[in-house]
């Protein structure tokens, strides 16, 4: 399998570009700018983010019955420097937290394997750092050591009381072209806390794992070009642990760069929907109807009267303004991410800070978040209407109020 033994990759540079200015920008439902009328436009829904289910809103018993499950994450950044001070490695690493309410056996299972990986990730950039340290005199000798690199992201599929699936990738950079980047893949059983293996959640193994194979070939076949001219040989590698996860939509089969096509490609993602998988995969692992959101999102800074206390607070980034985010309803499947560019109309999605299947009327989550005066770096999302809305976070220019804008597409 073509996989690097050492996961070490260039340290991705955030890009925040715009063509638009924050006085251009519609706000929206929240703590608004009082000079600029509230839109009423229909937001424009992108296809590929959308929640395919048809929605339901949970009936008061289920709900009682249902944990409240919720994912934290937290980034810490800092350089490590030789000892004249020159640049040796920049670091940023995240840690989850992870919260199943009323299954403390499940939670702390879960909790441990995150905790392991945050350690081996702590441990990998220590050891970076050293060999920058160690590498530094030979590179000066021709050229300006420009310092190596750690950095993680994480990413959610499907959360829920019944799974919870976390992608954790990370790219680390010890010169050359290029790094290394890898994407693993966790899915847990919500009420174990047990890490699941595709043979855990099939009725036949041998029978689910033929059909998933089959249907990241019939994916391939769209653009043979793209791919290594002996890619199918590696196709089964996808089914190993580490490589798959539930989305949504289905069970999400990953590639890591170099694996199937060339680096350059990227990590691949290839989709087996629920109903492609009828009568292989168990149903307990079937996801229930989309339920839809019953409030709308709220937004002010902490220093706001008004603003309730947040039970949390996460960092989309380690400074910048801090702010309580609520509802006055129930918002479905609420995420918080950070935006890594954008051209004024299209946003790219970046790791998610923070998700929670739902979040309750009245619940508050902290927020601390950069808000550059040209663009949102941080927007959230919740389910509407049976499909996914998104939402940027704006501060005003003018009174530095914060607001919820509309963001016309958001892509990965």
């Amino acid at each position: 399998m073509r996989r690097s033994l050492l996961a070490l990759a260039a340290l991705t540079a955030v890009l925040l570009t715009a063509c638009t200015q924050w006085d251009d920008q519609e706000p929206v439902i929240g703590i608004v700018d009082t000079e600029k009328e509230e839109s009423t436009e229909t937001i424009e829904k992108n296809s590929e983010n959308s929640v395919t289910n048809p929605p339901v809103t949970p009936s008061k018993e289920m709900e009682e019955t249902m944990p409240n499950v919720s994912v934290r994450v937290q980034t810490e950044q800092y350089d490590v420097t030789d000892d004249d001070g020159a640049l040796l490695c920049t670091v940023r690493l995240s840690a989850p937290t992870v919260t199943v309410e009323g299954r403390d056996a499940a939670q702390s299972a879960i909790q441990a394997v995150l905790d392991q990986m945050a350690d081996q990730r702590q441990t990998e950039a220590e050891q970076i750092a050293e060999i920058a340290r160690s590498d530094r005199p030979m590179v000066e000798q021709y050229t300006t050591f420009q310092g190596y690199g750690a950095t993680d992201s994480l990413d959610l599929g499907r959360l829920d009381g019944c799974t919870i699936n976390l992608l954790w990738t990370t790219s680390d950079n010890i010169g050359g072209a290029h790094g290394t980047t890898m994407t693993t893949a966790f899915a847990f059983d919500a009420e174990t806390g047990e890490r699941l293996s595709l043979s855990d959640v099939a009725i036949n193994a041998d029978a689910l794992s033929m059909q998933l194979e089959e249907q990241v070939l019939q994916q391939m076949e769209q653009a043979p070009e793209q791919y290594f001219s002996d890619a199918q040989q590696w196709v089964p590698q996808l089914l190993e642990d580490g490589c798959w996860y539930f989305s949504e939509d289905g069970v999400v089969l990953l590639s890591n760069p170099g694996v199937l096509a060339p680096y350059s490609a990227g990590t691949l993602k290839f989709t087996a929907t629920y109903e492609a998988l009828t009568g292989l995969l168990d149903e307990r692992w079937i996801p229930d109807p989309a339920a839809d959101s019953q409030g709308e999102p709220q937004i002010a800074l902490t220093a706001d009267d008004g603003a309730p206390a947040p039970t949390e607070t996460v960092q989309a980034d380690t400074s910048g303004a801090e702010m309580v985010l609520w509802t006055d309803g129930v918002l479905e499947d609420f995420r918080i991410w950070r935006v890594t560019s954008s051209d004024g109309v299209t946003w790219y999605r970046g790791g998610c800070c923070y998700a929670a299947d739902r979040l309750e009327d009245g619940q508050a989550v902290g927020l601390t978040a950069m808000l550059p005066d040209v663009m949102t770096n941080v927007m959230i999302s919740y389910t509407a209407d049976g499909e996914t809305v998104y939402r940027g976070i704006g501060e005003s220019g003018k009174d530095g109020s914060v607001f919820f804008l509309e963001l016309d597409t958001v892509i990965d």
